[in-house]
């Protein structure tokens, strides 16, 4: 089932945190603006974590050992974030993304640097940090999806699979490899350019990589529980988690459904990473 939210943005970046407006130099006020987002109710279950496949790859190794995990029903977004909805969320908030106010660019050189991976509107938001991304949820009241919210999400139903769609590359599933597939675009593609998943979500597989709200743990088993975060860092030089592959993938391993990618939530400080990572947000159940 698909529900329509129409968002009214009374206050809406009083959803954030004062510290981060303080930081931002954000109004405490926006003015009322609304903004339509899909989203689809993904269904309570129980499901098998990680990946079972026996094989010598350090990917896998990461997502395993399988874990039974359960999860509570939520909502979340049809497809990545658009560049036109983050744009909604910087004019009415007058928010600074993390590469303009940590790293000094101005708005002309971010834009620029978004268009030459994401041209157009309807292509997922990119150069987003992990903060950018979860202050964009805070305004319209949602949050990032913990880890295991989002490969339950991912799977849409199947069981042991290796992709979001079945056991087999398909180029007709999703955006990546760059070129070298038979999709027009070099880069990102307009979100919902390809079929969607068994729960109806788009892009679980390739486009971008996805922010998680966790924190990273080397391995499956020492992940909090299931519907919520890890709140605490680890080891891992204190790095968030990412999922589903981007739009260059051409090992085929970062599309895989159990896969987990790390990376530096600071995001000015990954550049190698900037045209490749997205997100998309979750609402709880009322």
């Amino acid at each position: 089932m698909v529900i329509w939210l129409l968002l009214l943005a009374f206050g809406g970046c009083e959803n954030l945190a004062k510290d981060d407006l303080i930081s931002n130099n954000l109004p405490l006020k926006a003015s009322p603006k609304q903004l339509e987002v899909d989203q689809i109710l993904i269904p309570a279950g129980k499901f098998s974590m990680g990946d079972a496949k026996n094989e010598k790859d350090p990917w896998i190794r990461m997502s395993q050992p399988v874990r039974q995990v359960t999860i509570n029903s939520f909502y979340m977004d049809i497809h990545e974030v658009t560049v036109g909805q983050f744009k909604q969320f910087i004019d009415d908030c007058h928010y600074r993304p993390d590469l303009v106010r940590v790293n000094g660019w101005n708005f002309e050189r971010f834009w620029h640097c978004v268009a030459r991976y994401s041209p157009e509107d309807n292509h997922p938001m990119v150069f987003v940090s992990w903060s950018d991304a979860n202050n964009y949820a805070k305004w319209l009241g949602k949050r990032l999806p913990t880890e295991s919210e989002w490969e339950y999400a991912a799977r849409g139903g199947l069981v042991g699979n290796r992709y979001t769609w079945g056991d087999l590359i398909d180029q007709d599933q999703a955006n990546c490899r760059g070129k070298s597939l038979r999709d027009q675009w070099h880069r990102t593609s307009p979100v919902g350019s390809f079929p969607a998943n068994g729960f109806g979500l788009y892009d679980m597989g390739g486009n971008v990589w996805e922010w998680c709200s966790d924190w990273f743990h080397d391995t499956n088993s020492q992940r909090r529980s299931a519907n919520m975060p890890s709140n605490q860092s680890s080891n891992q030089q204190k790095r968030r988690v990412l999922r589903g592959g981007f739009w260059n993938d051409t090992q085929d391993s970062g599309l895989r459904v159990a896969i987990r990618l790390s990376v530096n939530p600071s995001i000015h400080q990954n550049f190698f990473t900037l045209g490749s990572i997205g997100f998309r947000c979750v609402s709880d159940v009322e």
